[in-house]
């Protein structure tokens, strides 16, 4: 699912949810809206979901090529241990994750606030004294108002964190606890795939950190590009690998 269908349908969910909510009783319109929140994330898992099979269909058939390079944990971890500014990496990446966790519960928060303050009540109150409609559509209003004030924060916080992974050339950090490189691509802690020829957006190693960063865009994160890490106790000759499977 392309995201702006992704946003047509939280759209058309919207102005469903929010007349629903102008014929309910006041006590059950609590329930209408965990309908709406619970119809948003099944969306989002949706999405994740598709991601997630075309990756289970590349993964088979990149596995099924020649092996080139392979690591596992106990290859990985001994590296990462060495990088000093690993925690930096993953201090900032944390961050942003927090704020995707938080975002959720933030706004079930925000509508019960505003709900028990009768915001909706208010707003329907003001259009019916401007003239505008009877009781039935001043409260559709009023609710529509409050679910697409709702709506505006998940659209503000994708707007803000696409600008971030634009400023920082990504959207996450992917660290490779283990990884398989074939003929046919790479796969990356057994559910990421990177068929080849592997469409990156940059690609570098650090001979002393001793990794390898890929920019690329993954099936399983619509949200943008991710950084795909793959640590290596010889990165340049690494890196002379996955160049030969990029484009």
């Amino acid at each position: 699912m392309k995201l702006w269908a992704n946003y047509l349908l939280s759209i058309i969910a919207m102005f469903i949810f929010a007349y629903v909510s102008s014929y309910t009783p006041p006590e059950y319109t609590g329930y209408i809206f965990l309908g709406y929140f619970i119809f948003i994330m099944a969306i989002m898992a949706i999405v994740s979901g598709r991601g997630f099979r075309k990756a289970s269909i590349s993964i088979r058939e990149i596995l099924s090529g020649k092996i080139i390079v392979k690591a596992d944990d106990d290859d990985v971890k001994p590296l990462m241990s060495k990088d000093p500014l690993l925690n930096t990496d993953l201090k900032a990446q944390g961050l942003t994750m927090l704020i995707t966790f938080i975002l959720p519960f933030l706004m079930i928060i925000i509508f019960y606030i505003l709900n028990s303050f009768g915001f909706q009540s208010m707003v329907a109150k003001r259009f019916l004294e401007l003239g505008y409609g009877d009781e039935h559509f001043g409260k559709f209003i009023g609710w529509l108002t409050l679910y697409a004030l709702l709506f505006s924060i998940s659209i503000i916080n994708s707007v803000v964190s696409k600008i971030s992974a634009s400023k920082r050339g990504y959207a996450t950090l992917m660290i490779a606890k283990r990884y398989k490189i074939t003929d046919r691509g790479i796969v990356i802690n057994d559910m990421t795939a990177l068929p080849a020829p592997i469409e990156v957006k940059n690609i570098v190693y650090d001979e002393k950190r001793r990794f390898v960063d890929i920019v690329a865009s993954i099936a399983s994160n619509p949200m943008g590009a991710t950084k795909l890490r793959l640590y290596s106790k010889k990165p340049k000759d690494l890196y002379n690998i996955i160049l030969k499977l990029t484009k």
